[in-house]
């Protein structure tokens, strides 16, 4: 009992400077989704840029707001895990925030795989958190919904999808976890950047590794409603 209360004023001292008297744990979760979207929006465009001053102003404005996120966050799932009886909004903004912390995502996984079997997040999420993982450690997406830009910040710049494990099962694989066919989801990625969006087979891992770090790269959202 006594360790429990330590535990609960432990967090409650961490994350006290990071917030307001009188807000709940769930509006505090769903303030720092915001936030998280909020500079997204804000910096999307400028990613694009062929200026490095303003890609640099953007990874910049990601990184401060990130990093309040997590370490604002991050005390109470080490401490109390993943909080129940939250907001979809509430357990959203937890998923966004590590969905964004590629150093974290090990770390956060087997939380993050009991948020979707109890349906905190939806399949859909817990996929592009899959995915995005793999992608993160050099291997093959399940359910192709991560992409990168190569060549960014010049005219031939374009949009590539990260290798897939299973070409041939691809839309079946996301028609299971509410994700749109491929091909209509690449058009979507082209109208909002006005890129082109690839997705070549042929492109292994090895391969795609070559390309992105012998260019300037970037990760493009992955989910263009909330991501």
């Amino acid at each position: 009992m006594k360790r429990g209360l330590f535990a609960t004023l432990l967090v409650a001292a961490t994350l006290l400077p990071h917030l307001s008297w009188g807000q709940n744990l769930d509006s505090i979760l769903v303030e720092l989704g915001r936030r998280d979207q909020e500079v997204r929006r804000e910096t999307s465009a400028m990613l694009l840029s062929r200026s490095l001053d303003t890609l640099l102003m953007a990874a910049a404005m990601t990184e401060e707001v990130d990093n309040h996120c997590r370490a604002t966050l991050y005390p109470l799932l080490d401490t109390l895990g993943w909080p129940k009886g939250l907001s979809t909004e509430a357990n959203k903004a937890i998923w966004l925030i590590i969905q964004h912390d590629g150093e974290s995502q090990r770390k956060y996984l087997p939380q993050m795989e009991q948020a979707a079997l109890q349906g905190s997040i939806d399949k859909g999420d817990y996929a592009l958190f899959e995915d995005r993982l793999n992608m993160n450690a050099s291997r093959p997406q399940r359910f192709g919904s991560q992409t990168v830009v190569l060549n960014m910040g010049t005219q031939g710049a374009a949009i590539y999808l990260w290798p897939v494990a299973d070409a041939e099962r691809l839309d079946s694989l996301r028609h299971s976890v509410g994700l749109q066919p491929i091909e209509k989801y690449l058009s979507i990625f082209e109208s909002a950047y006005g890129r082109k969006a690839i997705w070549d087979p042929s492109i292994t891992v090895e391969r795609m590794d070559s390309l992105r770090r012998g260019t300037n790269t970037v990760q493009m959202k992955t989910n263009l409603k909330s991501e």
